[in-house]
Parts: C-alpha cells; structure tokens; sequence
C-alpha cells in the first residue's frame, strides 16, 4: 500500500489524482471519476472535491491501494521550519 503524508489537513481526490499522475490537470478529474470506479474508505467515490483526511484510503482502478497520512506534530514543526527558511 502507497502512503501520501498531508502537509495540510486534507487533500480533495481531484488533487490526489493529480499528485499521483492519474490525471495531467485538476479538469480530468471529473471525467476520470465519471468512467472509472474509484473508492475511498470501501465506499464509491465520483466527487473530485471530497475531502480525503489522515487515515483515508483510495482504492484506485488499477487496484493500488493509498493511505493518507498526516505528519506526526514533531515532523510537522521541522518541515515548517525548512519551509520558512527557504523562503528568506
């Protein structure tokens, strides 16, 4: 099973999609999810703006299987802190 850890608090399935190279821009979401059978947590899925959140899984066509993951607070802190300090 694939893991994609959230920086944020949730990711919607049209921006999952297109982190996983599923989908090459955010408007093939709906037609993907229309013509192939998606689902998360076991429950058919066609909304590109649901909300996936920590311990979410997506369950593609192609049978891979990905659990969202949320950054512990620890690793959540040291990211935010690479971040800012790439911006100066």
């Amino acid at each position: 099973m694939e893991e994609i850890v959230l920086l944020s608090e949730y990711l919607t399935l049209g921006q999952i999609l297109k982190e996983l190279g599923v989908i090459s821009t955010g408007g093939q979401a709906k037609y993907f999810l229309k013509e192939q059978k998606t689902f998360v947590n076991n429950q058919p899925e066609n909304r590109r703006g649901r909300k996936l959140y920590s311990n979410d899984i997506l369950t593609l066509p192609d049978t891979r299987k990905i659990l969202l993951r949320s950054l512990t607070p620890s690793k959540q802190e040291t990211y935010e802190k690479i971040d800012l300090e790439e911006k100066d």
